[in-house]
C-alpha cells in the first residue's frame, strides 16, 4: 500500500532537489580530513549485503556513528532522515501533514558503502508509515546524490548491492549483458521508454516501490487478452486516505528487444501529475521489474544493464 504516497513523496523530493547540489564534503573511510569532492567509492568494487522486506532494500549505515538501518531508493534524491511527528502535525489535517511536514538539517557524520560524508544537507521527512510497513526501526532513506558517479547493481537472488566504477563488476567481465537499454533522467529519477501492447509509457526506476504503477488512462487502451489477475485493491492516496485502484498482470512490457512477460501493476490516476509537470512520466517500475533479472544503474553513462 505504498505506491501513490511515495509518487507524492517523489514530487515533493523534487521541489527540495536543490539542497543536494550542495553535497560535496566527501572522504573515503580511513582519511583525516574530508575532502572537498562528489561522492566516490574507495575502491573499484564494493558489496553491500542488504534485507529484502515487502520488496524494498534495507542496508546499514552510520549515522553520526551510530549503527542504522536505511532504505536504499532510487526514487530519493538523496539522503533523507526519518522525522517523527511533533503534536501539531497530529493535529493537522492528513493531506496538509503529509505534503508540507519536511526540513532541512546538517547531518555531521555519515557512512555508507566506503564512503563517509561530513556536513552534509540532509531531508528531514515524516517517514513513519514505511518504518510501520517494513516491521523495524527505520533511521531514513539513502537515494540519487549517494548513488551518481556510481553503477548500481541489484542482485536479489544473493541479497546483494555491487556498487562499482564503470562497469567494473564481475558482471562485466565475466558475462555479457542480455539487454543495454538507455536512460533519460527526470531530476534524480532515471527513467525507461517502454511499450505496453500498441502504448508508449515512460516509467521511472524506484527499487523502493513494492509493485509496478501505471497511469489508469491505460486500461482504456489494453486489450483484455493482455490483462489477466484483474482485480481491485485498497491504495493510500496522496491525502493519506484510502483509495480503490486496479490491479492488473500484464502480459508483456518490452524495452527494445527485450520482453518482461506477467508482471503486476497496480493502475491509478496520474493526470495531476502530468498537468503538474513539464514531463509524461506515466509510471514506475518497482520490485517486479527489479527481482525479474539482475540489473545495473549507471547514472553517469545513463544506462541500464540486464543479465
Amino acid at each position: 500500500m505504498k505506491n501513490l504516497i511515495y509518487l507524492c513523496t517523489y514530487l515533493l523530493f523534487s521541489i527540495f532537489s536543490p539542497v543536494f547540489a550542495q553535497n560535496n564534503d566527501i572522504a573515503f573511510l580511513g582519511s583525516d580530513n574530508f575532502l572537498e569532492n562528489e561522492p566516490a567509492l574507495p575502491g573499484d568494487l564494493v558489496y553491500v549485503p542488504f534485507q529484502l522486506a515487502d520488496g524494498k532494500i534495507f542496508v546499514n549505515a552510520r549515522l553520526e556513528g551510530k549503527p542504522k538501518t536505511f532504505m536504499l531508493d532510487t526514487g530519493a534524491p538523496g539522503l533523507i532522515l526519518n522525522g517523527k511527528k511533533s503534536n501539531k502535525e497530529k493535529n493537522m489535517s492528513a493531506e496538509f501533514s503529509a505534503l508540507t511536514a519536511s526540513s532541512e538539517t546538517v547531518v555531521s557524520r555519515f557512512e555508507w558503502a566506503g564512503m563517509r560524508r561530513g556536513n552534509t544537507n540532509a531531508l528531514v521527512v515524516n517517514i513513519s508509515h514505511l518504518e510501520a510497513a517494513a516491521g523495524m526501526e527505520l533511521a531514513g532513506l539513502i537515494g540519487y546524490d549517494l548513488l551518481k558517479n556510481a553503477e548500481v547493481l541489484f542482485d536479489y537472488q544473493n541479497k546483494q548491492l555491487v556498487l562499482s566504477r564503470d562497469r567494473k563488476s564481475v558482471w562485466h567481465k565475466d558475462r555479457k549483458p542480455k539487454a543495454v537499454f538507455n536512460l533519460e533522467m527526470i531530476d534524480h529519477l532515471p527513467v525507461l521508454k517502454v511499450k505496453i501492447g500498441d502504448q508508449t509509457a515512460y516509467l521511472g526506476l524506484d527499487c523502493g516501490a513494492e509493485s509496478n504503477l501505471l497511469d489508469e488512462s491505460f486500461l482504456k487502451f489494453l486489450p483484455k487478452s493482455m490483462l489477466s489477475k484483474v482485480k481491485k485493491e485498497k491504495l493510500v492516496g496522496m491525502n493519506r486516505q484510502e483509495v480503490v485502484s486496479v490491479s492488473a498482470r500484464i502480459s508483456d512490457t518490452r524495452i527494445q528487444k527485450e520482453s518482461f512477460q506477467n508482471m503486476k501493476y497496480l493502475f491509478t490516476d496520474l493526470s495531476g501529475v502530468k498537468g503538474d509537470m513539464d514531463f509524461a512520466l506515466d509510471g514506475l517500475l518497482g520490485f517486479p521489474f527489479f527481482e525479474s533479472a539482475v540489473i545495473s544503474i549507471n547514472y553517469k553513462k545513463q544506462k541500464l544493464y540486464v543479465w
